[in-house]
């Protein structure tokens, strides 16, 4: 799954944060065995492994965690986030953990536990098969050599089993599960206003940068507009600042009709016209619908001609809106943009720069996002 889907974007985004990962990992994991890990020093590693044949595999997040005994013993917790079922997921799995031992057995004495996890939302009930489930034999065939078959079963939460107040983690962290867990719900909006705590906990922890991610989750998988009560409910519980930048986003990608980025646009192309006076916006409209009107027939005349003229003008000026605000977005996501981005942003058309402010969202470059 790619960083470009919003699902997998948010758990990235979120539970890259080892403190965010502890906190739902103490609610999830046995407590008889979080006892035994030091969760305050969780580590995250690097979720790519190479194999003996030199192919390169991603697991979705990899921690480790060392052992409260005070040797070096570790655990390696190994994250997989799926929403849709995986039949072959114990051994996409067994594929990171294979490398990683393999390397244990070159470094040392002993191979270190690696526990998969794997955290599902998808629109049916699914449960992660066992490893011994993938071997091709009839039922009951390999009972009498079961035991000396490899065999495991990861960890699973199956959001869509659990009930809100089962979710782990907190503030951030239990937030990203919920949305999750109701993504595909036609009052997602409403439902924040449940979560109240879990908002306030999280902007005053993690700050507005994490809440704008919850937000644009939401518009992403949601189509519905956000309902007045639970806007002014947000402007109130997590402050103006992260709902008015990600509310302008959406309105923009969306073309919906509370677009206030569009609206901004037009408004200040209007104000900008009127400050040049309406002697000066009659004669360029004019000379533009002459122009026009020429073009398509002097039989259509010079009240048709100015009438499109003054119709391109406002295509022009929202053209022109457009780009800025794709500019403007850019930089602040990726910082100062090259001269090469903003030629290509300046040249792009309409329908081109609409695709661009939706990758906007989940897009891990300006590359990716003004990809053709």
């Amino acid at each position: 799954m790619g960083l470009t889907d919003p699902h997998d974007a948010l758990f990235q985004a979120i539970f890259s944060d080892p403190r965010a990962t502890a906190e739902a990992l103490r609610g999830v994991l046995p407590a008889s065995f979080v006892t035994h890990l030091d969760l305050s020093r969780l580590q995250r590693l690097s979720g790519e492994t190479v194999s003996e044949d030199l192919g390169r595999r991603r697991a979705d997040l990899v921690f480790e965690a060392p052992l409260v005994t005070g040797a070096e013993a570790r655990v390696v917790l190994l994250t997989e986030h799926r929403s849709t079922p995986d039949a072959r997921m114990p051994l996409r799995l067994l594929q990171y953990m294979m490398p990683r031992w393999v390397q244990d057995a070159r470094d040392g004495p002993g191979l270190t536990p690696v526990l998969p996890i794997v955290v599902y939302h998808g629109e049916r009930r699914w449960r992660a098969p066992r490893f011994s489930q993938l071997y091709a034999a009839p039922t009951g065939a390999l009972d009498p050599v079961r035991r000396h078959l490899p065999d495991f079963e990861a960890v699973f939460i199956d959001l869509t089993a659990l009930d809100d107040a089962e979710v782990p983690g907190r503030a951030e962290a239990r937030l990203a599960l919920l949305l999750m867990k109701h993504a595909r719900d036609p009052d997602l909006w409403a439902r924040l206003r449940a979560w109240e705590t879990e908002l306030r906990e999280a902007r005053r922890r993690a700050g507005q940068g994490t809440i704008r991610q919850l937000l644009r989750y939401i518009l992403a998988v949601h189509d519905n507009d956000v309902d007045p009560d639970t806007h002014a409910f947000l402007m109130e519980a997590v402050g103006p600042e992260p709902v008015e930048r990600t509310m302008g986003l959406l309105q923009i990608m969306e073309q919906k009709g509370l677009e206030r980025g569009m609206a901004r646009g037009l408004e200040q192309g209007l104000e900008q016209g009127l400050e040049q006076g309406l002697e000066q916006g009659l004669e360029q409209g004019l000379e533009r619908g002459l122009e026009q009107g020429l073009e398509r027939g002097l039989e259509r005349g010079l009240e048709q001609g100015l009438e499109r003229g003054l119709e391109q003008g406002r295509e022009l000026g929202q053209l022109a809106e457009r780009r800025t605000l794709l500019t403007r977005l850019l930089t602040q996501r990726f910082g100062p943009l090259e001269p090469a981005a903003l030629e290509r942003i300046q040249e792009a058309d309409a329908d081109r720069l609409v695709t661009w402010l939706d990758r906007l969202l989940s897009a891990p470059t300006v590359e990716a996002v003004l990809a053709p």
